[in-house]
């Protein structure tokens, strides 16, 4: 009697049927297929080359970041402060990696105790180009704004301030951003953006000290103008 073909049978002969497909391909082919193992190793090779490459660079810049985070928070000097700038410098070569983002953030603040303010500039405005986590680019931000003040570049500091605000409204930096906003804003002598932020900082921090100050500075402004 003739056994019934299924299609469970036809699907097996056709697997069966694309394995021994390739196994004669193979056969047919050898130096194809040993063109192709070799490409497979090739780059096999390459991955873990880069692999290797990556962690090295990541291993290096969290240990100059370490030992540059140490000397910064062991000084009190200017001596400190320049070892620790130069050492946090190091780092800024691996800039793809977490702890090379982080050292512009602290290369900044080395300069600013040493009031080299446009350097500082400069690497904190590096910082929160390439670095993205909270909270640390809120603080990014306000010490980039703070640094364009002391260089009296208050467009500057307005951008600065105004982007914290905006990104980052759950920071407790903002009531602070809106303040020192409002006094950039006077400096350039638009006082009615002043006076309208110092209101919205009264309406949002009722009972705060953040209250008191936008008074305080609203008072004078009123008075001078």
């Amino acid at each position: 009697m003739t056994k019934k073909i299924t299609k469970k049978d036809l699907k097996e002969d056709k697997l069966l049927n694309i394995v021994l497909t390739g196994i004669d391909y193979l056969k047919n082919n050898k130096i194809s297929a040993k063109k192709i193992l070799y490409a497979i190793g090739a780059i096999c090779l390459i991955l873990f080359v880069a692999y290797s490459y990556v962690k090295g660079q990541k291993q290096e810049a969290e240990t100059l970041y370490r030992e540059a985070l140490r000397i910064y928070q062991e000084s009190s000097n200017e001596e400190g402060y320049k070892e620790a700038k130069d050492t946090f410098k190091k780092a800024l070569k691996f800039k793809r990696t977490r702890a090379g983002k982080l050292a512009f953030l602290y290369a900044g603040n080395c300069c600013y105790k040493l009031k080299e303010y446009q350097e500082a500039l400069k690497h904190y405005k590096s910082f929160v180009q390439n670095f993205d986590e909270y909270p640390l680019i809120a603080l990014g931000f306000v010490s980039l704004a703070n640094t364009a003040e002391d260089l009296d570049n208050f467009q500057e500091a307005i951008n600065s301030y105004k982007e914290l605000i905006r990104n980052y409204p759950q920071s407790s930096l903002v009531p602070y951003a809106k303040i020192r906003l409002a006094k950039c804003y006077e400096e350039i002598k638009n006082i009615k953006e002043a006076k309208k932020v110092l209101k919205k900082v009264i309406e949002e921090y009722p009972d705060t000290k953040w209250k008191f100050i936008a008074s305080f500075y609203l008072n004078i402004m009123k008075e001078a103008n």
